[in-house]
């Protein structure tokens, strides 16, 4: 699996970490990106085909590892999604594993500063720098996404609050993760 960029574009509220979390859970809700996180089955059926590849009798560390995929199975298994939105979140994250979910929702939460799976925001020197403003609007932002991407290392996310008609209207969230 590799890393992906991604952004996404949330509506105002005044506090950044709920903006986030509401996107996250309309993005696994509405499986935006379908393909950048697997299924239930999806997973069950890599887990099987890899242990079917196993040569066993001739490699006592394939032994090991069938043994692995195995246990990994039986609790992909008895793990069912969850109904509850936050537990739905968690499951995400722990089925994706150890590669991520490539998208918003491999980030835990927010930060004042930059943190490794929490979204932060630009410092006022960092929007001017790079929008000419403190106030971005959605159109100054966008076009300068891949600028974004090279603000923050891979596994960190980014938020700005987007402007229009000099008041807050929204978040534009964006990240580079998975592995």
């Amino acid at each position: 699996m590799a890393q992906t960029a991604w952004a996404c574009l949330s509506g105002w509220h005044e506090d950044p970490g709920h903006a986030m979390t509401a996107m996250q859970h309309f993005i696994a809700q509405h499986d935006k990106h379908k393909a950048d996180f697997r299924t239930q089955q999806h997973r069950v059926d890599h887990l099987q085909a890899a242990l079917s590849k196993l040569q066993v009798e001739t490699n006592p560390v394939a032994e090991i590892l069938r043994d692995q995929l195995a246990d990994q199975l039986v609790e992909v298994l008895a793990r069912p999604r969850p109904e509850d939105p936050e537990e739905f979140l968690t499951w995400l994250r722990w089925l994706n594993a150890p590669g991520g979910t490539r998208s918003i929702i491999d980030l835990l939460g927010v930060s004042d500063t930059p943190k490794a799976k929490h979204a932060a925001p630009l410092t006022n020197a960092e929007l001017t720098k790079t929008f000419g403003t403190t106030k971005p609007t959605q159109q100054q932002i966008e076009p300068l996404a891949n600028v974004l991407l090279n603000l923050r290392p891979p596994g960190h996310g980014t938020y700005i609050v987007v402007y229009a008609d000099d008041a807050p209207a929204g978040y534009y969230f964006t990240g580079v993760t998975g592995t």
